[in-house]
C-alpha cells in the first residue's frame, strides 16, 4: 500500500468521523441529511456525494444499500434509509433519484462488462448475422463472397477474418460497430471515406473497436457519471449513443490533425484528455447528432 492509501486510509478510519460528528453537532442533521438539502449541487455531484457517504458508513446495511445484488427495489431501499437516518419525508424525491442513478450506472458497469467478456463466436448465427448486417449496409451493392475474406480489410479489419480483431472487446465491440452503422449510416458512410485517405487514413473497423475500449475505460473511472446522473438514462443504448458520439468526435479531431496512422495511440490518448475534461464537468449532458 502507498503512502498515498495510508493517509486516505487514516483520514477515513479516524479524522472523517469526528469530522462528521463535529458537524452534527453544529448543524443539528446528518451529513445524509446536509447532501440531501444542499442548495449547490448538481445532480450528479449530489449522486456521489451520496454515494460517498454511505459507502463510508460504519452501519453494514447502509454501506450494502446501493450494490446491484441488493433485491430491494429503490422505492423500499430509500424509505429504509429514511427510517434509518430519522430523515424528513420531504428528502424522500431527492433520495430517490439518487438511489436509482447510482444503482443504475452499477447496473450499467455489470452489463456492459458481461458483453465484453462474451467472445465472439462464428458459428454462432446472432453473432455473425450482426457482422454481416454492418457489411449490406455499408456495401449494398456488393455481394460479401464469404465470412472469411480479403473485403473486410476495405471497412477497416487488419485481415480476412473479423474474428480475431473482437478478442479485446468480445460482443461489445461487434454490437457497438454495428449499432453505429445501423443508426448513423449516413455518419458513417462519410467517415469510411475519410478512413480511405491515401496519407490521413485509419482502419475504421479497428478504430470503432478502439473507441469501444475507451468508452468503456470511461464508463468504468466514472468519468461518464456526471452525464449518466444528470439525466438519468442508464441503459446500454445510451451507452451506445455515447460510444457513437465519441467516435464522430475521434473522426472529427483526425481530420483536423491529420497525422499519419503510426501517431494513432498518441491522437488517442489526446483525445481522452480531451473528452475527460469536458465529461468532468459537473454540469455536462452531452449533446448528440440527430440520428
Amino acid at each position: 500500500m502507498s503512502l498515498f492509501q495510508l493517509i486516505i486510509c487514516f483520514y477515513y478510519k479516524f479524522i472523517w468521523p469526528l469530522h462528521k460528528l463535529l458537524y452534527r453537532l453544529i448543524t443539528g442533521k446528518s451529513e445524509l441529511e446536509r447532501i440531501l438539502e444542499s442548495k449547490g449541487l448538481s445532480t450528479a455531484e449530489r449522486c456521489r456525494e451520496i454515494e460517498r457517504c454511505l459507502n463510508n458508513s460504519a452501519t453494514p446495511e447502509l454501506r450494502e444499500a446501493l450494490d446491484i445484488d441488493n433485491p430491494r427495489q429503490c422505492d423500499g431501499i430509500v424509505k429504509d434509509l429514511i427510517k434509518t437516518k430519522k430523515l424528513d419525508d420531504k428528502n424522500y424525491d431527492n433520495l430517490f433519484i439518487s438511489v436509482e442513478r447510482i444503482r443504475g450506472y452499477k447496473q450499467l458497469q455489470f452489463e456492459v462488462e458481461k458483453l465484453r467478456k462474451e467472445k465472439y463466436n462464428p458459428d454462432n448465427t446472432s453473432h455473425s448475422s450482426l457482422l454481416h448486417d454492418i457489411w449490406r449496409t455499408l456495401y449494398p451493392d456488393e455481394e460479401l463472397v464469404s465470412m472469411v475474406t480479403n473485403q473486410w480489410r476495405s471497412i477497416g479489419f487488419q485481415g480476412q477474418d473479423p474474428a480475431t480483431d473482437f478478442r479485446g472487446m468480445g460482443l461489445l465491440g461487434l454490437i457497438q460497430l454495428h449499432y453505429f452503422v445501423k443508426h448513423y449510416v449516413e455518419n458513417v458512410r462519410s467517415m469510411l471515406s475519410h478512413s480511405h485517405h491515401p496519407e490521413y487514413g485509419y482502419s475504421m473497423a479497428i478504430t470503432s473497436i478502439n473507441i469501444t475500449s475507451l468508452t468503456r475505460d470511461l464508463l468504468e473511472q466514472k468519468i461518464l457519471e456526471n452525464h449518466i446522473y444528470n439525466t438519468g438514462n442508464y441503459s446500454t443504448d445510451e451507452f451506445h449513443k455515447i460510444f457513437s458520439y465519441l467516435f464522430q468526435e475521434f473522426d472529427k479531431m483526425w481530420l483536423v490533425v491529420k497525422p499519419n496512422i503510426m501517431e494513432f495511440n498518441n491522437i488517442k490518448a489526446n483525445f481522452k484528455t480531451r473528452i475527460s475534461i469536458a465529461l468532468l464537468e459537473p454540469l455536462c449532458v452531452i449533446e448528440y447528432d440527430d440520428e
